[in-house]
C-alpha cells in the first residue's frame, strides 16, 4: 500500500480535494469544532480518510475542546499526525486508545 497524502495546508478543501483525486489522506480538520463528528463523516463519504494532522500546542491537557476532539478521533478509528510541541506521550496520557501517526 502506498503512503497517505499529507495534507500540509490547514485546510478542509485541500483535505477534500485530495479525496476527490483517489489518495488515502492524512487531512486537516478542526478538532475543536463542534460539528466535527458531521465533518469526519461527510469527508469518510468522500474519499480514504485515514488520519488527522493537528497542530499541538502546550497546555492542550486543560482544553476540553481538543481532548473531545481527540477522543472524537480516537472513536472513529482515525490515526493523529501530531505536530507542535506537544510530545506524543503526553497526548496518549490524557486519550490513550488515540493512535498516532
Amino acid at each position: 500500500m502506498a503512503s497517505p497524502t499529507v495534507i500540509l495546508e490547514d485546510s478542509v478543501a485541500a483535505t477534500r480535494n485530495a479525496l476527490a483525486a483517489g489518495s488515502d489522506v492524512v487531512g486537516w480538520v478542526d478538532i475543536t469544532s463542534p460539528n466535527l463528528v458531521d465533518l469526519l463523516d461527510d469527508l469518510a463519504a468522500e474519499g480514504s480518510l485515514v488520519g488527522v494532522r493537528w497542530n499541538f500546542v502546550s497546555g492542550f491537557a486543560n482544553d476540553m475542546c481538543v481532548l473531545r476532539g481527540l477522543r472524537t478521533l480516537a472513536d472513529t478509528g482515525l490515526a493523529v499526525l501530531v505536530e507542535g510541541s506537544v510530545a506524543p506521550d503526553q497526548i496518549l496520557q490524557s486519550v490513550p486508545e488515540l493512535r498516532l501517526l
